[in-house]
């Protein structure tokens, strides 16, 4: 007569192997990069400027800006807004401009920060910097989507580094 295994014993042999198999799967590794999502968009006299922060981005930042802010008032959302308005810079060889901040908003797990920048509109594609999650985790990285004309391009600011971005991919560029 063999033995047969106890229910204990079946039970902790499908946990461990569950965990495992868990443990194994890719998403389980998965780490949300931290950094801003951009979009520029050209608006016939101005750009629009829209910044993207996920929610686990801008609470400690907003901590590091004012601990006592909270994220859902006007004041938290304003002091995010306003440090942003600090480390972005779209600059244009060929036009000369100026950046308002519009406003701030909560939608969903993100933060939305909208600007506009009044001036001509650049004959080449501008040089872009945003450093707002750099005073909480470093050197982040920050990717622009540039909108005008024909132009289609997305821009991976590096870390960082001095140059304005390092890689472009464009659906149509109009020359």
């Amino acid at each position: 007569m063999t033995a047969c295994p106890s229910q204990s014993s079946l039970r902790y042999v499908l946990s461990a192997t569950l965990l495992v198999a868990l443990l194994w799967h890719p998403g389980a590794r998965a780490h949300r990069d931290h950094g801003v999502w951009t979009e520029v968009l050209w608006a016939e006299t101005h750009f629009e400027i829209t910044h993207q922060l996920h929610l686990a981005d801008a609470l400690p930042l907003l901590e590091a800006l004012d601990a006592n802010a909270a994220i859902d008032s006007l004041e938290g959302q304003a002091l995010i807004a306003l440090h942003v308005a600090e480390t972005f810079s779209l600059e244009a060889e060929s036009a000369k401009g100026s950046i308002e901040t519009i406003g701030a908003e909560i939608d969903d797990d993100f933060l939305f920060i909208y600007q506009e920048w009044y001036g001509q509109k650049p004959s080449g594609e501008p040089g872009f910097s945003l450093t707002a999650l750099d005073l909480i985790y470093g050197a982040t990285r920050a990717t622009i989507h540039y909108q005008v004309d024909g132009r289609n391009d997305l821009l991976h600011l590096n870390p960082g580094a001095p140059e304005a971005h390092s890689s472009s991919t464009s659906s149509h560029r109009a020359r």
